[in-house]
């Protein structure tokens, strides 16, 4: 069961890492217009929303393995875990929420780049956020 588990648990932050590239991705929607924009904007969607399952399944899987499985780690840690990973949550749905705000209207590009500097700015904190917990559930041995 612990394998099954940890292949879970891998899968789900694969598919968390793929918001690395999120930056990226939100650059090269500002030099879509008309037609491709509303594709990008609606496969940008549909990543974020992919990214919240992958989330919400790397929380219940880390959940699981921390009660389930000694070594107990920190509670230290486990508060830190918990706090970035709802952080990343709360800035992909904020990213989320503002690209729907743009899809709904007919003024795609004239609202989009309204959002251009928060869009911008979240996605690289969400950017970071990944790497830091990254880092953090690599290096559980750091708070013991």
């Amino acid at each position: 069961m612990y394998l099954l588990l940890i292949f879970a648990h891998v899968l789900s932050a694969l598919l968390l890492g793929s918001f690395l590239c999120l930056p990226i991705i939100l650059r090269w929607l500002y030099t879509l217009t008309g037609n491709e924009l509303r594709i990008g904007l609606k496969t940008t969607l549909a990543f974020t929303r992919v990214g919240h399952y992958a989330l919400a399944f790397l929380l219940l899987t880390g959940g699981w393995m921390v009660i389930g499985y000694p070594p107990y780690p920190s509670v230290i840690w486990v508060v830190t875990s918990i706090l970035l990973l709802v952080l990343i949550g709360a800035m992909i749905g904020i990213i989320h929420a503002k690209l729907k705000k743009v899809i709904l209207t007919k003024q795609l590009e004239k609202l989009l780049l309204t959002y251009r500097t928060p869009l911008i700015c979240y996605s690289w904190f969400t950017f970071l956020t990944i790497v830091a917990a990254l880092f953090l559930m690599t290096n559980r041995h750091l708070f013991f």
